[in-house]
């Protein structure tokens, strides 16, 4: 299958993962566990950034109405995942965290956890070079300052 008619297949499986979503909470507000999660599961895989945002809201949701203890792993890892994907470090470790606390040798929440301290330790360098761009700058422009002033 060529990567066009892949991207086709997994749009067409969304919209109906989405049809029957919809169906559910339009016929009573209650929608089931399956198609719920289903749903969730594919718009956290998805490349847009809406339906990722919507899959987290989803699961968040469920978290919220069932309690972070009655959810599987595997929905407690792709929540984690979403959150990663939209930089929420700290709450995308909390639920690998989970994870790993039910089953330790969970490859891809290791994966994740280390994923996420990468990510977490390059932002904090990040922003520790540019506090000291910032810093040389003001002591940069302290210094012309002075200078001018002494003329």
């Amino acid at each position: 299958m060529s990567e066009p008619e892949y991207e086709a297949t997994l749009e067409k499986e969304l919209g109906r993962l989405e049809e029957d979503y919809e169906a559910q909470v339009e016929s009573g507000g209650t929608v089931s566990l399956g198609v719920a999660t289903n749903f969730a599961h594919r718009l956290i895989a998805s490349t847009c950034a809406e339906d990722l945002e919507r899959g987290v809201d989803i699961l968040q949701g469920m978290e919220d109405a069932m309690g972070m203890e009655s959810m599987d792993s595997e929905s407690l890892l792709r929540l984690a995942r979403g959150l990663f994907r939209l930089q929420r470090h700290s709450s995308a470790r909390k639920y690998v965290d989970e994870v790993l606390m039910r089953e330790p040798n969970y490859t891809d929440a290791i994966i994740l956890k280390r994923m996420i301290d990468d990510s977490v330790r390059r932002e904090g360098l990040n922003g520790v070079v540019l506090l000291g761009s910032w810093a040389l700058f003001l002591v940069a422009a302290g210094i012309t300052f002075t200078r001018w002033n002494k003329r």
